[in-house]
């Protein structure tokens, strides 16, 4: 019987990680934005590359 209870509060513990994590994801795209921001600042890319893989990211 206490196996079913530290298997209940294991699955508690796992879907409260597991949204947060989910929300995290949901940020990536700023994420990656700024990452590649940084790299056509320090040139890196050029300006159309930089373009062209910023609409990538934005339609995901």
């Amino acid at each position: 019987m206490m196996f079913i209870g530290v298997i209940i509060i294991g699955l508690i513990i796992y879907q409260f990680y597991g949204n947060t994590n989910k929300e995290h994801t949901a940020h990536s795209g700023t994420n990656a934005e700024n990452i590649l921001k940084e790299r056509y600042i320090r040139g890196e890319i050029d300006e159309e590359t930089y373009k062209k893989m910023k609409d990538v990211i934005l339609n995901k």
